[in-house]
């Protein structure tokens, strides 16, 4: 929106406009919100994780990129799947995550 408004107007705008600010108190308390959820990622979701990784590795196989794919993958997109949850305050980790 930024770089937007600067093409269009030809100047910066007012940054007070911009951004509504969360105070510091609020978001300590909903990042140790988050901190405490330990989301679990259902059975069927596993399954599709891991079917979606073979199919990636089938790939990289017959790919001429110099893509590497491994479990630190397979790991990394499950971490980064429960920090999605918890960000959302959910007990289970979704597909959209």
């Amino acid at each position: 929106r930024h770089i937007a408004s600067v093409h269009q107007t030809g100047c910066q705008p007012e940054l007070d406009n911009l951004h509504q600010y969360i105070d510091m108190k609020t978001l300590r308390r909903y990042i140790a919100t988050c901190k405490k959820k330990l989301p679990l990622v259902p059975e069927s979701l596993l399954d599709y994780v891991v079917t979606a990784y073979v199919e990636l590795r089938k790939q990289a196989r017959v790919s001429k990129d110099m893509t590497y794919t491994s479990a630190r993958m397979l790991l990394s997109i499950l971490r980064l799947s429960t920090a999605l949850a918890r960000l959302r305050c959910g007990d289970l980790v979704s597909k959209d995550d």
